[in-house]
């Protein structure tokens, strides 16, 4: 369905200037987000039992080096399912969607690389915290694009969403301090922030998922491989050697297509159906679900892997955190009769 650039931005909600998309089906698209989530929590627990991995292979590795190699082959794979499901006839992407796939590849795979390095440098806890700075750059943004706050809903909301995350990562004002972790992951949220709002612009209405989840996917691994080269000293190569065991194979195998292909394409699907920060609301509920795999994949995983990383408690901040963004995603939820 096209929409011309002019038309979309003069669709706004009724009391500011957040744009709305005017597909008829947020609904449908709120749970195709919240699935891409679920999948994505997965990544927490199985991300890092592969690290782990990966570093007792090749202690002297750079933790830059080894998160880019895993990229790297995490997103080649993660081609595969849009190679094998696409016909001769298909034609190749267009240039509105070379350009859509790039933006989001680019975004996407900064923030991704920079998150995991920072996390190799900073507690857990403050980088889940940071990392979802996302959700309140986004209404800045917006707000200050258009000279408006946004709707009390969605101010609610934010405010509900960083409380939550607060409350799950177990983060506190006096470890928040700004060392080469926290600013990586702060920055980080920055590119996350730029690849929902990148994904969300208008004039890529008509663009073909299939052909902008290629784009993103190659754009991604082709970076993942140039900084692992830059950070190996070219010693790529070497950096592939863990992933010919069975075990860290198919926990990279799962990374790429249960975390990797499923979700983004679920995202680059169903994501324009909502405006922006309605969907960077909803993808807050991705520390939800990876605070639950944490309880119980760790134990399940690390014997298969050869490393030791045994299975979080469950606490108060969990339940309170944890329900405290599933109202804001009910309060970011846009009205029936509005969208």
């Amino acid at each position: 369905m096209e929409r011309r650039l002019a038309a979309a931005r003069a669709l706004t909600d009724s009391r500011g200037m957040i744009p709305v998309a005017p597909t008829g089906q947020p609904a449908r698209a709120a749970l195709m987000l919240v699935v891409a989530t679920f999948a994505w929590g997965i990544s927490f627990p199985l991300g890092k039992a592969s690290m782990m991995a990966q570093q007792a292979a090749l202690p002297a590795a750079g933790t830059v080096a080894l998160a880019a190699a895993l990229l790297a082959v995490r997103f080649a794979l993660s081609l595969l399912p849009q190679w094998i499901g696409r016909t001769a006839a298909e034609p190749g992407p267009t240039r509105s969607e070379l350009a859509q796939g790039l933006g989001v590849g680019l975004f996407g795979g900064l923030g991704i690389l920079i998150q995991t390095d920072g996390l190799a440098h900073t507690a857990a806890s403050t980088a889940a915290f940071l990392t979802q700075g996302y959700c309140v750059w986004i209404p800045l943004f917006l707000a200050l694009l258009h000279r408006r706050l946004p709707r009390a809903r969605v101010l609610a909301a934010v405010v509900l969403v960083m409380a939550g995350v607060y409350l799950l990562s177990g983060a506190s004002l006096t470890n928040l301090h700004i060392g080469r972790g926290e600013l990586e992951v702060l920055i980080s949220s920055f590119l996350f922030a730029g690849q929902i709002l990148w994904l969300d612009r208008p004039q890529y209405a008509g663009n073909r998922t299939r052909q902008v989840s290629t784009v993103m996917f190659a754009t991604v691994t082709l970076l993942s491989i140039v900084c692992a080269l830059a950070w190996s000293r070219g010693e790529f190569r070497a950096l592939l050697t863990p992933f010919a065991t069975p075990a860290l194979a198919g926990s990279t195998l799962v990374l790429a297509l249960v975390c990797t292909w499923l979700p983004f394409s679920l995202m680059n699907r169903w994501q324009p159906h909502l405006n922006a920060t309605r969907a960077g609301l909803i993808y807050c509920g991705e520390p939800v679900f990876g605070s639950l795999f944490a309880l119980c994949l760790p134990a399940m995983i690390t014997p298969w892997l050869g490393v030791v990383y045994p299975n979080e408690s469950p606490g108060l901040g969990l339940l309170v955190g944890g329900g405290a963004i599933l109202i804001a995603n009910l309060l970011a939820l846009p009205p029936a009769n509005r969208e």
